[in-house]
């Protein structure tokens, strides 16, 4: 639902600041925007619901497969020491709108993800002595994600 600030846009849907810090004190997440150009992925008609809900949930997903290969299907044990943190969720988003941006386009694709994820992640990622001797770049193993990661 919309979850924008009221100050900045007065309709009675948006929050109050009182309530986005209850939700921020709380670890929860405020200001998911549903703005048509941003996240329409194309088709006869105006974004859905599930346009927005799959560009977040596909940029969401990356990060957390960094962390935690083996709960995504990854064999990826013994190679990443540390994974991205949360903050790496936020510029893959801002990465992704500046390259559809620069491409002409007022919408964001997961192609847009795809191309600036390692650039945004390969310094993120802490790889092991294990992967260092296997002579595996950071870069490798974000393709490996990339590949394996559904696209919505």
């Amino acid at each position: 639902s919309h979850a924008n600030p009221r100050r900045l846009a007065p309709n009675p849907r948006n929050l109050t600041d009182d309530v986005i810090r209850a939700v921020a004190d709380s670890g929860g997440l405020v200001g998911v925007c549903g703005w048509g150009p941003i996240c329409w992925r194309g088709g006869p008609s105006r974004p859905t619901v599930e346009d927005v809900v799959a560009h977040i949930e596909y940029i969401v997903e990356l990060v957390p497969a960094t962390r935690r290969p083996n709960d995504y299907g990854l064999d990826l044990a013994g190679l990443i020491q540390y994974g991205a943190s949360p903050r790496a969720t936020i510029f893959l988003q801002r990465g992704a709108k500046a390259l559809a941006f620069l491409d002409g386009r007022a919408f964001v694709t997961p192609d847009d993800v795809k191309a600036i994820a390692p650039d945004i992640l390969r310094h993120r990622l802490i790889m092991t002595y294990e992967a260092e001797a296997e002579e595996l770049t950071a870069d490798m193993l974000i393709a490996r994600i990339l590949q394996h990661l559904p696209v919505p």
